[in-house]
């Protein structure tokens, strides 16, 4: 984002906000744009747009080194205490894939404002598998030692695009070209091997 901005020539202004209120936030205004792993979703398309994508990222099931359970599938973490960051597409796949057909109670799925927070209940065993976008939780994996990622793969994410307001077809040509040039440049690539390589 902070190369978008240099290239578009605008100052960039962060706002930290919780990850369930960025969408809100576009489309009400409050913010011209957020970046936060967002997947496209038809439900976040009625009220705003998103950019091309600008990376493919993939889900992750993550457990701390005391954890003694088993995930061949990721179903199997219905038998288990459950942390998601709240209204993420992850906390939409735990819900419509394992809360509402009734293999994992409600009781047993905790949502957080803030995937650190959740990490911290997973540390301290109030949780027992949190469930996040692999990129993040590279980020936090690499951090924490304690923790080691069980399972990786694409179930609610894919391709991810910045949240831009509804209808700004002027800002999201721009936004789109300059996404193109990062890409054919190796920009994004150097970013994520930076940030989110496997140790």
């Amino acid at each position: 984002m902070a190369e978008i901005a240099k290239r578009m020539g605008v100052e960039l202004e962060w706002v930290d906000m919780p990850f369930d209120s960025l969408v809100a936030a576009v489309a009400g205004g409050k913010l011209d744009m957020a970046i936060s792993c967002f997947n496209y979703d038809e439900e976040r398309d009625k009220i705003v747009d998103f950019s091309e994508a600008y990376y493919t990222t993939e889900d992750a099931f993550v457990v701390t080194s005391a954890f003694t359970g088993t995930i061949t599938v990721p179903e199997d973490v219905a038998n288990y205490k459950v942390g998601v960051q709240s209204g993420t597409v992850q906390d939409g796949w735990l819900t419509d894939n394992l809360v509402t057909p009734g293999l994992l109670p409600e009781a047993n799925l905790s949502r957080y404002e803030r995937v650190d927070q959740a990490a911290l209940d997973l540390a301290n065993g109030r949780i027992e598998v949190l469930m996040g976008d692999y990129v993040p939780i590279q980020a936090l994996v690499a951090q924490n030692p304690d923790l080691r990622v069980v399972y990786r793969g694409v179930l609610s994410t894919g391709p991810i695009n910045i949240v831009l307001p509804d209808g700004d077809t002027k800002l999201k040509a721009e936004v789109d070209r300059i996404i193109k040039e990062l890409q054919d440049e190796g920009f994004i690539d150097q970013l994520a091997v930076k940030y989110f390589s496997e140790q």
